[in-house]
């Protein structure tokens, strides 16, 4: 399966338009003064009109709606929200998940109450299986991922949490012998009870039915996500099977001209393994500019207390060893992640594309491999501006 589980996709919104991308179903959202402004995190979904408490947005059943969800035993949602951890004296909620004409709802709500006490509710044919809350949280204004799932164990629903990549929070079990109804139309309702406030959400996913996802999928799905000023949708690889994914397809997101601050944007593809029963490498297309270089990340399976990297420069098919300024990566707070920066690569041509197999390795002799492009700007010492005076 590809990393997002596409086959397993329910339903994507990317709140940059009003067509939801895996049905193209319509919606009705002109009535809740709401605004869609586009790219990944962004401004997302937002109230038009400060005053307005709760709005939301709703799928036209023209279109037949989600009669499949019926008998469902996980959801799994993914989205962004912005200015909803922080600290305030008002309550938020985000309500993401599906409705039938009765109003009867089978939904995720995510809560932050007025004194910063954040939980995660479900509903099932509008009657609340559980709630729990979430002691790791962010409680900043920025912008922050989550990814939550309820599973059905028994008569049991379990709870898990993830934010910004990190491993899964498991918030424990309410027993609750609910069955998820037909409900058809998709629902996403925002909520604030300081009604000239406002917070928003972008880019929502939600599948049914899938196994947990892993800590490295997490991970991933989250350096995925976490780009800038593009739609996902443009980023097809996204939902298409890792396995006949070709390492040719780049995507140089908005570094342009015209966005000094924007950086460089790059999607996943596997090389086919040569010869065959070699581990398959992820290569990466990275672009280097005079204020930012790039990172590689690296997650293991067994937690690691060091790691470092071995690089070695792809020159007419041969591998050269590199001579690194630093061979030493840095753990990525407690995420589980370790990072290394390219500039501790020696570039000897500027305004020239790099190619470079690398290997990083962890004390517990576990080792990631990859491999990538890299871009590298010109020098800014001298230029063909500076002989023109």
């Amino acid at each position: 399966m590809s990393l997002l589980r596409s086959s397993d996709v329910l339903w994507y919104h990317p709140f940059d338009d009003t067509t939801e991308y895996t049905k193209n179903h319509a919606w009705d959202d002109a009535q809740f003064n709401i605004g869609f402004t586009s790219g990944i995190v962004v401004s997302g979904l937002t109230r038009d009109n400060v005053g307005v408490e709760s709005f939301q947005i709703q799928e036209s059943l023209a279109d037949g709606g989600y009669p499949d969800i019926s008998g469902a035993t996980r959801f799994t949602v993914c989205m962004w929200a912005s200015g909803f951890y922080q600290f305030s004296i008002t309550t938020k909620k985000i309500t993401i998940g599906f409705q039938d004409s009765l109003a009867e709802s089978n939904v995720i709500i995510l809560t932050k109450d007025s004194s910063s006490v954040l939980t995660f509710g479900l509903k099932i044919r509008d009657t609340l299986v559980g709630t729990k809350t979430i002691s790791t949280k962010p409680t900043t204004s920025s912008w922050n991922f989550a990814v939550l799932d309820a599973e059905k164990e028994g008569t049991d629903w379990r709870f898990r949490v993830s934010f910004n990549g990190a491993d899964w929070q498991d918030l424990g079990t309410d027993t609750y012998d609910f069955t998820v109804g037909g409900n058809l139309e998709v629902l996403v309702n925002m909520s604030d009870t300081g009604s000239a406030s406002s917070f928003g959400v972008d880019e929502v996913v939600v599948w049914k039915d899938v196994d947990l996802f892993t800590s490295t999928e997490l991970s991933n799905l989250y350096e995925l996500a976490n780009t800038h000023d593009s739609p996902m949708q443009q980023y097809s690889s996204h939902f298409v099977d890792m396995a006949t994914q070709s390492s040719t397809l780049y995507i140089q997101g908005s570094d342009n001209a015209a966005c000094a601050t924007c950086v460089a944007l790059y999607i996943k593809g596997i090389a086919a393994p040569t010869p065959s029963g070699e581990q398959a490498r992820v290569i990466d297309y990275l672009t280097k500019t005079q204020d930012f270089d790039p990172q590689l990340i690296g997650t293991f399976t067994i937690p690691p207390s060091s790691v470092n990297i071995e690089v070695w420069d792809i020159v007419n098919g041969q591998n050269s060893p590199m001579t690194l300024v630093s061979s030493g990566c840095y753990a990525i707070g407690d995420t589980g992640r370790w990072g290394w920066s390219t500039a501790n690569l020696p570039f000897t041509n500027y305004r020239d594309k790099y190619q470079y197999y690398y290997r990083m390795i962890s004390n517990e002799s576990e080792s990631q491999y990859g491999e990538f492009f890299i871009t590298v700007p010109e020098d800014g010492r001298w230029s063909y501006r500076d002989w023109e005076g």
